[in-house]
């Protein structure tokens, strides 16, 4: 395998001309990148050049030519099949922050002292918010929960948000979400909705999601909830009744910590998503099963404990963030307002 990376001044055709000549030689790209910033151009390639074995030299003898009629510099290393099978390993997570400066400043610190690579960064403002995506590499990390576990710490000290995502879960589009019920969707166990959920559930029914509540609490509530926001689904306990009477009891399956992954869990498999397309909100300890199978566990206002299970921590009134966390638009937003019940 050969390494081959490209920098210098960014203009069309750069990527024609070099891929012409890998199509000559019969060199097979198994892996490439390229980013673009202000002009400038990082362009990185790894290729088999196994077919091509008589002609390797040929090959990065053009490579090096046309790079030099382009005004770019590169440079190759030829990699043995061990470090190949480490560089292709997944190792790379999307870290999201909506911190500002000082933040940033700590953040870097932190991936500086366990060893991670800053392979890209993007800001935006969404929402309201301003968040910094951070695309890292974790391959040199000593411990990537130690890390998680420093990174949460710091955003909870510094009263930030923050989300940690494998590339590959980051990259698939959700479509089912879930959230507990007491403390995150309602206060202190009144009906009454948190800031920006109501919101935030009819924008993604609108983008054609599959919403539900889960909760330890009863369905009296539950229903209540499924009622006012649209949700799909509503999980609860349910109070037996008597001669029109509560008499006290629980029927049914008592939904606590250990039935709440099994719920979220079916739903999916009924509604033919995978584990990774599904979204959960919880704040406690019995939301920790359900959190950590999920592809994106957001632990929203939650006990300290939560951060070692979900990748996700946001603190409270700021359940807007996850507008931008599942990538929805403020067009999105605004269409779902305006579209009109059919």
């Amino acid at each position: 395998m050969l390494i081959v990376t490209v920098s210098g001044p960014d203009r069309p055709g750069v990527l024609a001309a070099l891929s012409q000549i890998l199509v000559k030689h019969h060199v097979a790209i198994a892996d490439m990148k390229q980013a673009s910033l202000q002009n400038l151009l990082g362009l990185y390639f790894l290729l088999d050049v196994d077919i091509a074995a008589k002609t390797k030299d040929a090959v990065i003898k053009d490579l090096l030519f046309e790079a030099s009629e382009l005004g770019l510099s590169l440079d190759y290393q030829f990699v043995s099949s061990s470090e190949e099978n480490a560089i292709s390993q997944p190792h790379h997570h999307v870290l999201t922050h909506f911190g500002g400066t000082p933040y940033l400043a700590e953040l870097s610190r932190i991936l500086t002292e366990e060893s991670v690579n800053i392979e890209g960064i993007a800001s935006q403002t969404h929402h309201g918010a301003r968040s910094v995506d951070m695309v890292i590499d974790v391959s040199q990390a000593s411990s990537l929960a130690r890390l998680k576990q420093r990174i949460m710490a710091k955003s909870r000290e510094l009263n930030t948000d923050l989300a940690v995502q494998r590339v590959e879960a980051y990259r698939k589009n959700k479509r089912l979400i879930f959230f507990d019920m007491d403390s995150t969707l309602v206060d202190m166990e009144i009906i009454k909705a948190v800031c920006w959920v109501e919101e935030l559930v009819r924008t993604l029914k609108w983008l054609g999601f599959k919403t539900g509540v889960v909760t330890g609490g009863f369905d009296f509530f539950s229903d209540y909830m499924k009622k006012k926001l649209g949700f799909d689904f509503a999980f609860a306990n349910h109070l037996e009744i008597k001669n029109e009477e509560l008499t006290g009891r629980v029927t049914g399956k008592i939904v606590d910590a250990a039935e709440k992954a099994p719920i979220v869990n079916q739903s999916a498999c009924d509604e033919g998503v995978l584990l990774d397309q599904t979204v959960v909100v919880g704040d406690g300890a019995n939301d920790a099963l359900m959190l950590a199978q999920a592809g994106l566990g957001i632990a929203y206002n939650a006990k300290k404990r939560l951060d070692r299970v979900a990748n996700v921590s946001l603190g409270k009134t700021r359940m807007a963030h996850v507008f931008h966390l599942l990538g929805i638009t403020e067009e999105d937003i605004q269409a779902a307002a305006e579209c009109k019940p059919q």
